[in-house]
């Protein structure tokens, strides 16, 4: 999303509570407990999931949004200033790491909300209690300036890229920790669970997360195929679909966007995509070889504001794919496989 959505949205909020869970158990309504391969995901106001990592040796700890769009990790440098706001970085010292070289290399990410700039080295980054990633390629920003001082106002400090292909051989996470064997298969999966946080597992999938059977699709360049997205008598046609931890929400692309509002009863208020709160929203349909997955109006619904509420839909100013975020992940529960470059759904628990 870009600057303005992202600081109408904080606008918005009224409590600025973070809702987090303490222990394994929690997030899960006391199911399992957490797995060694497992990270815990926490969630802010309904609209962003971050979990928590540590790089070098010792440990240096930084909130992360673990982002399946994207395959560069970054963290902020020391000459990053956000100290003098509620939610200050944790901020990467690599002369402190006994396991830090360096690298030269300088980087400039582009995401949706704005550019980041700065330089990689290696370092190991801790995942898990089984996954730690020697000599993995880590940015340290050094501008932040592009993403906007909504950047120094969010829980995250950094991006853990997770995009996957069988074609990338050097660099990602991913690719370095299938090559030093530090997870059973190549595959993770995500569970988000409005309120309560969530799981990223590495190396497999929990089965009481979900119900029924798990239905496979393939994502060529994390692309995958739709044969429609309707809603109320609208409908897209035919179009690529691509699932995204990194996204918040359904970002649509420009030339669709103002006629899915009107058929959802919508309209747009700044940044914002706003409804009566007693209006009833439409469910929305994706359809993707064959199978149905229904979101329901209650489920777009991200924020309440009096007798306003907020949907969870954005505006893709760059391309004509759909970006499914957190609120379809939210839904649906979600298996990525690297190696096969597909990716597997199934309504969440």
């Amino acid at each position: 999303f870009g600057k303005e959505f992202h600081e109408a949205l904080l606008k918005m909020s009224t409590d600025g509570e973070e809702v987090t869970t303490p222990d394994a158990n929690a997030l899960r309504g006391g199911k399992t407990t957490l797995r060694d391969n497992s990270v815990v995901v926490k969630e802010y106001e309904n609209t962003q999931y971050y979990s928590t990592i540590s790089i070098g040796d010792p440990g240096q700890t930084f909130n992360v949004i673990f982002d399946t769009g994207s395959s560069d990790i970054w963290v902020p440098s020391l000459s990053v200033a956000c100290d003098n706001t509620n939610n200050g970085k944790n901020k990467y010292n690599h002369t402190a790491s006994t396991t830090y070289t360096a690298d030269g290399a300088t980087f400039d990410m582009r995401y949706m909300g704005g550019d980041v700039k700065g330089y990689y080295g290696f370092d190991e980054v801790h995942i898990t209690p089984t996954m730690t990633v020697k000599r993995q390629k880590v940015g340290e920003a050094t501008d932040v300036s592009g993403l906007g001082p909504i950047y120094c106002k969010e829980k995250h400090d950094g991006i853990v890229g997770l995009y996957f292909t069988p074609r990338t051989t050097i660099g990602s996470l991913m690719v370095n920790a299938i090559n030093q064997n530090l997870i059973h298969s190549p595959i993770f999966s995500f569970y988000l669970d409005a309120g309560n946080g969530g799981e990223l597992m590495f190396g497999g999938y929990d089965d009481s997360k979900f119900e029924g059977s798990l239905t496979s699709h393939r994502a060529t360049n994390m692309q995958i195929q739709a044969e429609n997205i309707k809603t109320n008598g609208y409908s897209s046609g035919a179009t690529k679909v691509i699932i995204d931890s990194g996204s918040s929400f359904i970002i649509v692309p420009s030339r669709q966007l103002w006629n899915l509002l009107a058929h959802l009863g919508a309209f747009r208020a700044g940044a914002l995509y706003m409804v009566l709160c007693d209006a009833q929203v439409p469910s929305i349909v994706i359809t993707i070889d064959g199978y149905d997955y229904t979101l329901p109006g209650t489920s777009l619904i991200v924020q309440k504001s009096g007798d306003w509420c907020m949907l969870g839909l954005g505006e893709n100013t760059m391309t004509d794919d759909w970006i499914l975020g957190d609120v379809f992940m939210r839904v649906y529960y979600t298996v990525f496989d690297f190696r096969h470059e597909k990716v597997s759904l199934a309504k969440a628990t």
